[in-house]
């Protein structure tokens, strides 16, 4: 296993020497937990040029682009990244990803599928996750216009949990009320705030 996942002569050097200590278990995962967080870094870096791309030049992409980068695997990873990943971090630059994409139509009609607006739905839902991954993925089915998201959105505002942290999704949900909710709606919603 090492000398097939280990590229740096000296590191497998030192990695071979520490498994004939009878470290085998412990430097295979050490090197398996070292090589896990540098795709992640990669995959959280991949996704962050790619939500910034998006942002700033869709509108400049010809119909052509747009349908290519619609048919890429990159939309739909961002979505299994949102769901499942590991690390807050690449789970929360992939989702926003899919809220530059979602301001797109071609992108929008990759990312609307019922799989992926179902992984992106309970990743909003999930009151114990990170709250910027809460708070991105509800962003996230807001800009593609679920018609359940508005109800999700103002739920979220609305109905505090026992997780110390919800109070930045619940921050965060209003913003993205704001953005996204007709004035009246979002009128009633801090007028419900401020009375608390």
């Amino acid at each position: 296993y090492l000398r097939d996942t280990v590229t740096d002569p000296r590191e497998l050097a030192l990695d071979l020497a520490a498994s004939q200590r009878y470290l085998d278990a412990d430097a295979l995962r050490e090197r398996n937990n070292y090589r896990l967080l540098a795709l992640s870094t990669e995959a959280e870096l991949i996704f962050d040029i790619a939500a910034g791309a998006i942002a700033r030049f869709a509108h400049e992409f010809a119909d052509e682009e747009l349908a290519i980068l619609a048919a890429a695997p990159l939309l739909p990873r961002a979505v299994e990244e949102v769901a499942t990943g590991a690390r807050w971090q690449t789970r929360w630059v992939a989702a926003r990803t899919l809220v530059a994409a979602a301001t797109t139509p071609p992108l929008a009609a990759a990312i609307a599928t019922p799989p992926q607006l179902e992984a992106l739905f309970a990743t909003a839902r999930q009151r114990d996750d990170h709250p910027w991954v809460q708070a991105t993925a509800l962003e996230a089915v807001l800009a593609l216009g679920c018609a359940e998201a508005p109800a999700l959105c103002e739920q979220r505002v609305r109905e505090p949990s026992s997780d110390p942290l919800d109070f930045y999704v619940r921050k965060l949900a209003l913003g993205h009320a704001a953005r996204y909710l007709p004035s009246e709606r979002v009128a009633e919603l801090v007028s419900a705030r401020i009375a608390e």
